[in-house]
């Protein structure tokens, strides 16, 4: 079945719907069912989630329904779409709804208090690796691996380079995976956190949103966390000292050395400033790789002793 919609709009299967929900009563009246059922779902879902994807939740109290909610899909379709689709197509796309969650929150509510929903699967990925010293090690006998290759002496220089590059993003990664898989399964030592970050301490916070803020300061630390430039060292240290009481200065000098360095060969395709080309030798990446591997490893030994913060007097 195809159907002309006002303005000359010809529908005969969802794909050829608009990308944004435009659509007239009466256009949708003219639909096909299956078309009808795909223009209240992208409604719907552009509207509701799922509160497991930004809700924060109590294990006493359920789910913390931050703005309003929760919403039911059967009256929030019915009260949009009850008088142009018919109630066996709503019934039908509510059973698929249902499937999901039957309660469900506004899209905008988590946002507006901060939360960043593109950050969820990477912070599930940082979150679930328990063993970031085997994931770091893994990728460095990769790299070694790869620097037995044998290649031409023009392609050698510029793998060297890329080398490098890619053991300082291997040490930034374990850097952030452990502190973020650390402080955010923690509530003592989140709180640390926000106690001593220089930015968290010019927040101010009015009185009627202290609760609900308390209650996303997980969603609000694990976006910090996650859009934190981490080859930005000083900051890194000093979230280590300060947070995990972990001092990791001794171990950073010649990773911070690099860093520069890694800067041109990713920004300036291999060449400095003024032109010279970067010369890196196999050497010189696996020199690097034995000073990462020596920080991580030392932070994995000290993670043991990661003291959690004494509580509030109140």
């Amino acid at each position: 079945m195809i159907a002309q919609l006002t303005g000359g709009l010809v529908v005969a299967s969802p794909k050829d719907l608009p990308q944004t929900y435009s659509l007239s009563k009466e256009d949708i009246r003219q639909l096909p069912g299956d078309i009808q059922e795909s223009v209240m779902e992208r409604w719907f879902r552009s509207r509701y989630e799922d509160p497991a994807a930004q809700t924060p939740h109590d294990s006493e109290d359920g789910w913390l329904w931050v703005a309003s909610g929760p919403y039911d899909a059967r009256d929030e379709l019915e009260e949009e779409f009850g008088d142009s689709v018919p109630p066996e197509i709503i019934d039908k796309l509510i059973q698929e709804l249902e499937q999901d969650c039957v309660e469900w929150a506004l899209v905008e509510a988590g946002e507006q208090f901060g939360l960043d929903p593109d950050n969820a699967r990477l912070f599930d990925s940082a979150r679930s690796n328990k063993r970031t010293l085997d994931t770091l090690e893994l990728a460095c006998s990769t790299v070694e691996a790869l620097l037995r290759v044998e290649v031409l002496q023009t392609h050698s220089r510029v793998l060297c380079r890329l080398l490098f590059a890619n053991v300082l993003t291997i040490i930034e990664t374990y850097l952030a995976d452990t502190f973020l898989g650390l402080v955010v399964s923690d509530q003592a030592l989140l709180e640390r956190f926000v106690q001593t970050n220089p930015g968290f301490k010019k927040e101010s916070v009015q009185l009627s949103d202290v609760f609900v803020k308390a209650a996303l300061m997980g969603g609000v630390v694990r976006n910090y966390l996650l859009d934190l430039i981490w080859y930005k060292l000083d900051r890194v240290r000093s979230m280590y000292l300060d947070v995990l009481d972990i001092d990791i200065s001794p171990h950073m000098g010649e990773i911070a050395r690099a860093i520069p360095t890694r800067h041109d060969i990713v920004h300036r395709n291999g060449r400095d400033r003024q032109g010279n080309e970067i010369v890196i030798l196999s050497t010189d990446v696996q020199d690097l790789l034995q000073h990462v591997q020596r920080l991580a490893r030392f932070i994995d030994s000290s993670r043991s002793s990661v003291r959690p913060a004494p509580e509030l007097p109140f």
